[in-house]
């Protein structure tokens, strides 16, 4: 199946195996490289936020968004 990934300017489309989590997306090194993130990220399916165990579908696209900062108290 196919994946788009989009972090800001940045995206690319992956050949995934059926199955992929946005877990798996998230933890290659190969593809954190290739587009610049980190692990301060959500993903987004569709507009909806999604968590890691979510399973991918042929054709979705996810886009990263950084994590807001949050101040301790």
């Amino acid at each position: 199946m196919q994946v788009s990934l989009k972090y800001g300017m940045n995206s690319v489309t992956l050949d995934k195996p059926e199955g992929t989590t946005i877990g798996h997306l998230l933890g290659d090194a190969n593809t954190k490289a290739l587009l610049g993130f980190g692990d301060n990220v959500v993903p987004t399916v569709e507009g909806s936020v999604v968590e890691h165990g979510f399973a991918l579908s042929d054709e979705d696209e996810v886009v990263l968004q950084p994590k807001a900062a949050t101040k301790g108290s």
